[in-house]
């Protein structure tokens, strides 16, 4: 079930964002999302995960790792960006509330990453899928 829901929420979801914003006219861009760099490193790190997912989903003990490194990845980075927004925006009263909501994606980041490991790794009934996996010997 973790799998579906990285594929969705980490591999589909940020594509489709970036197809909608691309597609509207006049979008403001001071991010630089829209840049032909990002769309390239955002659909191989779509592509990467939905990969990962879909060999973890099967059993392949290397795709549940990846899939995880992966996770971690996406997940840290926004953390650690979100961490550098706040730390930018000191100081600045107007905007507290946004910080507030920088602060909720960095905590969103630390429990998500805690539920990845916890799930792929101590869950006895996610181990257990994995050593009967026929494909890899069950070498995770």
């Amino acid at each position: 079930m973790l799998t579906i829901y990285l594929v969705v929420v980490v591999a589909a979801f940020p594509i489709i964002a970036l197809s909608i914003m691309a597609g509207v006219d006049n979008v403001e861009d001071p991010a630089g999302l829209l840049t032909p760099a990002n769309w390239a490193y955002q659909l191989s790190f779509s592509v990467a995960i939905a990969a990962a997912a879909a060999g973890a989903w099967r059993g392949h003990s290397f795709a549940r790792h990846a899939l995880v490194v992966l996770a971690v990845i996406h997940y840290g980075s926004i953390g650690i960006n979100n961490l550098g927004l706040i730390a930018d925006s000191t100081g600045e009263a107007a905007i507290m509330s946004r910080d507030t909501a920088r602060w909720g994606r960095v905590v969103q980041g630390v429990i998500s990453i805690a539920i990845l490991v916890w799930y792929f790794y101590r869950d006895r009934n996610v181990r257990e899928y994995y050593k009967r996996a026929p494909d890899d010997g069950g070498s995770g």
